[in-house]
């Protein structure tokens, strides 16, 4: 897939990707905003009124209903992925790390991406919303992944022959071999969507990198996210001392 350029024109498969586009783009979050709104009203007006059990099925339906506006997304990405991947520009790594931070920050997730950056940071031939979106999946599954109160996410990277690799890992049990064959497989690992590592592949993989288990992390889960450098870039840069960013 070239990026930037749509695929080639199919009779029966452009026709049901821009329907497919548009429903889950527009009609199907609409329609859960709406249901949304309406249980806050619920809750508002006649939740004086409720026992208790009321209130709680008014938090799963409330509940269900941001996870399939999360899923919607998810799922409406992955349809503009398939007409046309996106454009890579010159991303700073550094950069790219300190905004995931900031925005996990900002969701007050509770998580703690630390981070060794390269004394020169690379520069990435990616799309820039789409390099974060894949550092920002990875970090909260990991997390999600972690042991109960691990919520401390670590990300190194290293340069070599044009390429970054960003390893990105969270200490506690390693995953079973069970879990390890269908890591990447839609719905196969718990999550906001069951989507996050399937769609971070997919990034990855539109700007010509890859995304990965590292089978030799050991204890804790580890990724492996690899990247073209731009031709700024240096074809080889050594292991930081470690120096700590926190988000």
């Amino acid at each position: 897939m070239t990026p930037g350029v749509p695929l080639p024109p199919d009779d029966s498969l452009a026709p049901l990707l821009a329907c497919l586009r548009r429903a889950l783009g527009h009609e199907v979050p609409n329609q859960l905003v709406a249901i949304q709104g309406l249980v806050r009203l619920l809750n508002e007006e006649e939740g004086a009124r409720l026992g208790a059990d009321g209130r709680d099925y008014l938090g799963r339906v409330a509940a269900g209903a941001r996870r399939l506006h999360a899923l919607a997304a998810e799922l409406a990405g992955l349809v503009r992925l398939q007409e046309a991947a996106p454009v890579p520009e010159r991303v700073d790594f550094a950069e790219a790390v300190a905004e995931v931070a900031a925005e996990l920050k900002q969701l007050d997730s509770g998580l703690t991406l630390v981070y060794d950056p390269l004394r020169s940071a690379p520069s990435l031939a990616v799309s820039p919303s789409a390099f974060r979106r894949v550092l920002l999946l990875l970090v909260r599954h990991l997390a999600a992944a972690g042991p109960a109160g691990g919520r401390r996410v670590e990300l190194r990277c290293a340069t070599a022959d044009g390429r970054a690799v960003a390893r990105v890992v969270v200490e506690g049990t390693p995953l079973t071999a069970a879990r390890r064959e269908r890591l990447f497989e839609p719905f196969a690992e718990p999550g906001e969507t069951g989507l996050e590592l399937f769609v971070a592949r997919r990034l990855a993989e539109a700007w010509g990198g890859s995304l990965r288990l590292d089978e030799d992390t050991g204890a804790g889960t580890a990724f492996l996210l690899d990247a073209p450098l731009t031709t700024e870039g240096s074809s080889h840069d050594p292991e930081p001392a470690p120096v700590r960013g926190r988000g």
